[in-house]
């Protein structure tokens, strides 16, 4: 939902819904896009040029306060759940999926073309927020949250400098994404899994910074998942239901 101003609000929803109102919510119309596929966030950067997308990597845009609603060509055909746009040519795409991890697009023509701007082995994100030009906040899966300090162009997160494991999705039934800081060492690196009394219920080497773990063989409870290469020791909490 996105307030374009103190009458008129913007809605999106599944099956690619528009819904438009100008009474402050008291009436409602539909708006028509052309697709089945389901939106997931609006944003008008001013009260006539708007952005909304979804999953399949849709991408529509409005210049004329929501009354139509046209096409633009992204970059991926993931789920986007978020857009924010600091003018009405400069925004940000983000969303992924939990398996395959996060991403960020960035575009400054208005959505003609895009780029991803986002740091490798990110969790998938769901939140996009700018305060000034240059300065942007975006939040994620796991805990994840980024920074941008120059417009998108070196977005911080849980890379090199965060020194932290990511673990998603929490809880995880079968298969458990762990993501490790990039700059640690996977010399002799394993990863142990400890149910509630310490004892070691699973464990794995280490052959990457990104990695999938099947969970199939734990029973359902609360484990410690813990990484450790001789030298390093990272550890956080996973539930399986």
């Amino acid at each position: 939902m996105f307030f374009i101003s103190l009458f008129e609000v913007i809605c999106v929803g599944d099956l690619g819904t528009i819904l438009k109102s100008n009474d402050m919510g008291i009436t409602w119309s539909s708006r028509t896009t052309g697709t089945l596929d389901s939106l997931r966030s609006v944003y008008f950067p001013d009260s006539l040029t708007g952005y909304a997308t979804g999953v399949h990597g849709v991408i529509f845009k409005t210049t004329n306060g929501g009354e139509t609603w046209f096409a633009v060509t992204g970059i991926t055909t993931g789920q986007l759940t978020s857009v924010f746009f600091t003018n009405n040519n400069t925004g940000y795409v983000t969303g992924g999926d939990p398996v395959s991890g996060g991403i960020i697009s960035k575009t400054t023509d208005g959505g003609i073309n895009w780029r991803y701007v986002n740091p490798p082995n990110i969790t998938m994100l769901n939140a996009t927020f700018f305060t000034d030009a240059t300065t942007g906040y975006i939040a994620g899966y796991g805990g994840t949250i980024m920074k941008t300090t120059n417009g998108g162009t070196g977005i911080s997160g849980p890379g090199a400098d965060a020194g932290k494991m990511i673990v998603y999705p929490v809880p995880a039934r079968d298969l458990l994404n762990v993501v490790l800081p990039e700059n640690i060492s996977l010399k002799n690196a394993v990863f142990s899994i400890y149910d509630i009394h310490g004892r070691l219920k699973l464990g794995q080497d280490v052959i990457s910074h990104s990695t999938k773990l099947s969970l199939s063989s734990l029973s359902s409870g609360i484990y410690i998942i813990r990484f450790s290469n001789g030298a390093e020791t990272l550890s956080s909490k996973i539930i399986r239901p």
